[in-house]
């Protein structure tokens, strides 16, 4: 179903994290319904078709002609001409199509954001919230992204009845020609003005981008995955690591020694050289917000599946295994302190330093249990939801991972896909 209607069905606080990849803006058409969205449920539409010329290099499959029913209209984009095929109502100002092929990329951001104010009234105080977003450009000759004039002449004729209407298409941005649209960011901005904290923005390298036919501008080979919390402090996370691959030449070792002495130390009394671990975790380090993951093809024609590897850290990351089924206590590793060593020293904390002003201390930790409630009751794993399921690759990597998952998903084509992909994982636990 609509993820919109899918989500206003669950109740508040109940998701513990959420790994999902929306429609990009602009891109291709998914071939499901056409939606009604910001409309006033008392109007009677009037629609009015609206024709809007896609950016260059949208691909995806699809008819070339659109098809109109009796009762209906159906969105379908003929991609060998770029063009796009909609309705706005000229009463209240709805509009009727699939997510990602408004003609307008504000619009775009404001249907998706409404999609995640769902999102965020579902998710736990304590929940993780990562979107996976990519970019598009505008269209020859600054279009693309800009309704029709005969349109907006339409808008502005029925001016009485379209107020709000016209405060919103007369305001539309004109990309110039061949202009990257900046959505994710446009996106991620939207969302902490509605409250979201954006904790990081992690970039997706594909080293085996798909080559570009572009000869003026560097082939993009990355995505964004934004991870996102409803409050600043006591989210589940845990923490994670990227191992050690590179040996430490630069010092001769892993470990400083304190061989030598320095002219700013004769000048400050500071202790520059000194013996110390310059890899004390032995889990590694803690994890950077690139992520070099290899793009992967699929047997089920689905246009835009993820890799696995992109949603395993996430849920790891992000959705407790273990939450008590009593209180709803999550279980989280517990550490004990195993030492610590010496880092740097610092103008802020020289002078009262307790460490002879060599510099501050890096306290050392390994794993010691786990902290559990004493309701001595059975637990259950975290949800993982995705509002855009697809091929249900969230899914499946959830269940493999001892997590429950809940996912949306408007093409009944691809519903069976995810189907036939959980059957089998279901029938390998057996």
């Amino acid at each position: 179903m609509n993820c919109l209607e899918g989500l206003k069905q669950l109740p508040d606080n109940c998701i513990d994290c959420v790994i999902t990849s929306p429609p990009y803006h602009a891109l291709r058409n998914y071939g499901t319904e056409s939606q009604i969205w910001d409309e006033d449920k008392n109007c009677k539409h009037d629609w009015k078709e609206e024709k809007t010329r896609r950016p260059n290099g949208a691909g995806g499959e699809s008819p070339k002609k659109k098809i109109k029913g009796n009762d209906d209209f159906q969105q379908i984009v003929d991609y060998n001409n770029r063009v796009s095929y909609s309705d706005f109502c000229i009463k209240c100002g709805a509009w009727k199509g699939q997510l990602g092929l408004e003609p307008d990329f504000k619009l775009f951001v404001k249907h998706l954001c409404d999609i995640f104010d769902e999102v965020k009234r579902v998710l736990k105080p304590t929940g993780t919230c990562f979107v996976n977003l990519g970019d598009s450009y505008s269209g020859s000759n600054g279009v693309g992204y800009k309704q029709t004039k005969t349109t907006q002449n339409t808008f502005i004729a029925n001016s009485k009845e379209n107020v709000n209407l016209r405060k919103q298409i007369n305001k539309v941005d004109l990309l110039p020609d061949k202009c990257l649209a900046m959505i994710p960011s446009r996106f991620a901005i939207e969302m902490c003005n509605r409250g979201w904290i954006l904790r990081n923005k992690i970039i997706w390298e594909k080293p085996n981008a798909m080559p570009s036919s572009a000869s003026d501008r560097f082939t993009r080979s990355y995505e964004e995955i934004f991870f996102f919390t409803k409050q600043s402090r006591d989210y589940f996370f845990e923490q994670q690591f990227d191992p050690y691959t590179e040996p430490m030449n630069r010092w001769g070792g892993e470990q400083l020694k304190a061989d030598g002495k320095s002219l700013w130390d004769e000048g400050t009394n500071q202790t520059t050289y000194r013996d110390r671990n310059l890899r004390p975790n032995s889990q590694g380090r803690n994890k950077r917000e690139v992520w070099s993951i290899p793009t992967v093809g699929n047997p089920y024609g689905h246009f835009a599946m993820y890799p696995k590897e992109l949603v395993e850290t996430p849920i790891k990351a992000g959705c407790p295994e273990k939450i008590c089924s009593s209180c709803g206590k999550i279980v989280t590793k517990k550490y004990k302190k195993i030492g610590e060593v010496q880092r740097r020293w610092s103008t802020e904390n020289a002078e009262n330093s307790p460490y002879e002003k060599q510099g501050s201390m890096q306290n050392i930790y390994e794993e010691d249990g786990y902290d559990i409630c004493s309701c001595n009751k059975d637990f259950v794993s975290g949800i993982v939801l995705d509002p855009f399921m697809g091929a249900g690759t969230t899914a499946v990597i959830a269940k493999e991972m001892n997590r429950q998952y809940i996912g949306f998903e408007l093409n009944p084509e691809y519903c069976k896909i995810a189907e036939q992909r959980l059957n089998e994982i279901f029938r390998g636990l057996f």
